[in-house]
């Protein structure tokens, strides 16, 4: 462990909770939260946190607060570099890069929309939640082995604090660059950096994904009905996932920009390979309680 980094309490292990963004928005409208979910979601994690004495992290998705921006503006995963003027002053660029910069800012402006009504929601609840954003942090790059992302969350939780932390716009590249490249750093990527980081090493106890839907299903439920749930979904040792029959290859909503599916189970597989048992259930469910 990097001595220089506040190692967490182990008086009580860390479950890290993924609020997806299509079970607490309303991912078909903008900018419109689903008030029910958020609050069952945010009620649970309240009882969870009195009754076990647990220590959670949530990060959240965009769901409706992002998505339709960042698609917009052509924002996902690792934009190529907005280009910089030459020396003439003057780029082919240049509207190209003023759009990408105009989607940035109404990205993050709208993913802190919602990153307020979460944070708000759990403190109403009782519990010393703060939010914390990815692109103030200086994302996932490295210091001493640590991501500058994992200091302050590592941080918060040594306080006796609840991070919450959301899918963000970043900037990519590396740290005082001229020209960063501007991306999207999912929550999904967020939950396995967080829960393989070398600092939280045997104190992440287990990530909890609450969806929209009951689990991991064949094919996405939302277009086939009958879609059987995957009981379990098993990873081999580089954290691919070997259990056959499932159709990854398309998100239900068609202005994600995060990889849908194929994404959750890249990171929920990564997190498995380190030891952390992983759960996928339905946000409010009798399953989500269990």
């Amino acid at each position: 462990m990097d001595s220089s980094l506040p190692s967490p309490s182990r008086a009580g292990s860390l479950c890290i909770i993924k609020l997806g963004g299509s079970s607490i928005t309303n991912k078909s409208k903008l900018e419109t939260l689903n008030s029910t979910a958020l609050q069952n979601c945010a009620d649970f994690i309240a009882s969870a946190y009195t009754q076990f004495g647990r220590r959670f992290c949530v990060i959240h998705g965009a769901g409706s607060f992002g998505h339709q921006h960042a698609k917009t503006a052509g924002l996902c995963g690792q934009t190529l570099p907005p280009l910089p003027p030459d020396e003439s002053g003057e780029s082919l660029e240049d509207s190209r890069r003023a759009d990408l910069l105009r989607g940035l800012a109404n990205t993050r402006r709208s993913v802190l929309l919602l990153n307020h009504a979460v944070t708000s929601a759990l403190v109403d609840a009782g519990l010393p939640a703060v939010g914390i954003s990815p692109f103030s942090t200086g994302g996932p790059w490295t210091d001493g082995g640590t991501s500058l992302l994992v200091r302050p969350i590592a941080d918060a939780i040594s306080a006796g604090l609840l991070p919450v932390v959301h899918g963000d716009v970043i900037l990519y590249g590396s740290p005082g660059s001229d020209s960063p490249a501007a991306g999207i750093l999912s929550g999904d990527t967020i939950l396995s950096l967080l829960a393989t980081d070398p600092s939280l090493v045997g104190f992440v106890s287990d990530a909890v994904f609450l969806t929209d839907v009951d689990g991991v299903h064949a094919a996405d439920p939302q277009k086939d009905s009958s879609a059987p749930l995957m009981p379990e979904v098993r990873v081999d040792r580089d954290g691919r996932v070997v259990t056959n029959g499932i159709d990854a290859s398309a998100s239900g909503h068609g202005h994600d920009v995060t990889g849908g599916l194929a994404a959750k189970l890249g990171a929920a597989a990564e997190v498995a390979r380190g030891g952390v048992p992983v759960v996928v259930v339905r946000c409010g469910s009798s399953a989500a309680e269990a």
